[in-house]
């Protein structure tokens, strides 16, 4: 298969304009995102990256309208998925659409797989839902999927159950059924944050695999920069519910604008840091304090409390997001920081 050109002269295949999240809370209702603004082209890798608690789930699970019922107060803004608003469609509408154009891989394959069904059964019920193939065809397709997923015998996975596989054989059945629909977009949630570090490689390394080889769209999530700069094009850095900066992934990690950007970075350590520190007990860098609770009022910038650059101001300000100075205008991607102190261009 040929690599698929990376662009923005075309409609993006997800956009995402002023979106807000509310849910219901016992006093009323809170805001648990506001105002997210994202645009994906066909073939790009975007990652969302924060803390807990910064919004970055919320995010995937309202463009997948995966929130309860009971507990969603309402959206505003809109989430057009190839032109289509999914906050405008009817249910049956957005059923159509899961799997096969937008798919999700979660970051726990044991709760998405049924312990109680072989592996490529699951696979096949799924092919069987959405297209019109003979569970002959469903079955050599998801074997073959298998085979495209890097697994040496997929027959046997087939055969096998969920806990008879590794965690990160489950995680690339999980990805190779997100798959069988064809999807433009996948969205990973913390696909590799149950695994071990080399198998979180080989997780990552066949994502990019699938981005290259089948031209499929990825919007992933995470709460670790390592990830970002192994696997983006383009980055949102989330904090309590906002963007706090964005741009390419490039432009972010060499010259970022933002304090918490510069804490999230300076949480990574590197080989001079590890060979210096190795026989003793120095601590790696934190950032102190915790994210600030939504469903009390906040006023000024949300991360203040814990910045190492605030002033009074920071406290009494909310600040907007604003063009900074980027390194580079490749897919007329602008650098947005949310700060008083971003360089402004």
């Amino acid at each position: 298969m040929n690599m698929i050109e990376k662009t923005d002269s075309q409609d993006p295949v997800l956009n995402i304009e002023h979106l807000t999240t509310k849910i219901k809370i016992s006093s009323g209702e809170v805001s648990v995102i506001e105002d997210i603004n994202l645009k994906l082209n066909k073939g790009e890798i975007m990652v969302v990256v924060g803390e807990s608690g910064s919004g970055k789930s919320m995010t995937i699970n309202s463009i997948m309208q995966l929130i309860p019922k009971k507990l969603l107060k309402g959206y505003e803004g809109s989430i057009k998925l190839d032109q289509s608003d999914l906050l405008t469609m009817n249910d049956r509408d957005k059923w159509k659409l899961r799997g096969n154009k937008i798919s999700l891989v979660t970051q726990n394959a044991m709760t998405s797989l049924d312990p109680s069904y072989r592996v490529g059964k699951q696979i096949v019920e799924i092919i069987l839902a959405s297209q019109h193939v003979s569970k002959a065809d469903a079955k050599g397709k998801t074997i073959d999927l298998l085979k495209k997923m890097g697994i040496e015998d997929p027959e046997r996975i087939y055969q096998s159950y969920p806990h008879q596989l590794s965690g990160g054989l489950r995680q690339r059945v999980i990805i190779a059924m997100a798959l069988s629909c064809n999807p433009e977009i996948i969205i990973a949630d913390e696909p590799t944050s149950a695994l071990d570090p080399t198998v979180q490689l080989q997780v990552l390394d066949l994502l990019k695999d699938v981005n290259r080889n089948f031209g499929t769209t990825i919007l992933m999530i995470t709460h670790d920069f390592g990830v970002v700069s192994y696997m983006a094009d383009k980055v949102v850095v989330m904090y309590a519910g906002q963007i706090v900066e964005t741009g390419l992934a490039k432009d972010v990690i060499n010259d970022p604008q933002h304090p918490y950007t510069k804490s999230l970075l300076k949480c990574i350590p590197d080989l001079k840091w590890i060979y210096s520190n190795s026989n003793n007990n120095t601590s790696l860098f934190n950032i102190p304090g915790e994210v600030p609770d939504l469903t009390k009022k906040i006023t000024g910038c949300r991360f203040a409390a814990r910045c190492f650059k605030a002033v009074a101001q920071c406290s009494q300000i909310q600040p907007e997001l604003k063009k900074v100075n980027a390194l580079s205008s490749e897919n007329n991607m602008e650098h947005l920081s949310r700060c008083i102190f971003a360089k402004e261009d």
